[in-house]
């Protein structure tokens, strides 16, 4: 199972970094993958962590002194059907995706 979450911080460095580090932290701990810039692949076992994550990620947005917006995905199991230009990384999207 996993999910995937992108985002846009309406600030320039050092804002921008410090607010996008406090993004990524609410999933820190499960195995994730940045194919691209603030786009995540996160691997979870639970459409309850997807919740618990997605609660951290709005109260960092909602806390952020400037703009923050994210999207994220709901909760999938299996593969989706990606297609893109990753050089190296399907390996490791597929790792996730299962």
């Amino acid at each position: 199972m996993y999910f995937i979450v992108s985002w846009d911080i309406s600030a320039e460095n050092p804002l921008w970094r410090e607010i996008n580090e406090q993004m990524r932290n609410c999933f820190k701990n499960y195995t994730q993958l940045r194919p691209v810039n603030t786009y995540y692949l996160v691997k979870i076992s639970s459409v309850e962590q997807h919740t618990q994550i997605y609660t951290k990620l709005k109260d960092v947005a909602k806390a952020a002194s400037v703009g923050v917006e994210f999207i994220m995905t709901p909760a999938y199991i299996g593969k989706k059907g990606f297609v893109g230009i990753l050089s190296e990384k399907w390996s490791d999207v597929n790792a996730i995706t299962g």
